[in-house]
């Protein structure tokens, strides 16, 4: 439960820097980090779905693919946090 309350933050905090740095006339685009963070996640609850119950392997695959997602969506946080506040600095000065 903790990977996806790590996940959703990130994602709510995602989308509230960009659009307050949209509101200020600036792009933030989509990160590819940010990008492969998704197909992790698909990845992720794909496998998981199809593991569950059939196939041990796609199983442990998802579980990897998780723990994946969860490293990437920290990473592209910090990664679209450092973007927002280069913006930021340089839109003040």
């Amino acid at each position: 439960a903790w990977m996806v309350a790590v996940t959703l933050g990130r994602d709510f905090a995602v989308t509230a820097l960009r659009s307050i740095a949209h509101a200020r006339g600036v792009i933030i685009a989509a990160s590819p980090l940010g990008k492969f963070k998704m197909v992790a996640q698909v990845v992720a609850i794909l496998a998981l779905i199809l593991g569950r119950d059939h196939l041990q392997q796609f199983f442990v695959l998802g579980r990897i693919a998780l723990w994946v997602a969860v490293i990437t969506a920290v990473a592209s946080a910090i990664e679209y946090y450092s973007k927002f506040s280069h913006t930021l600095s340089n839109q003040n000065h």
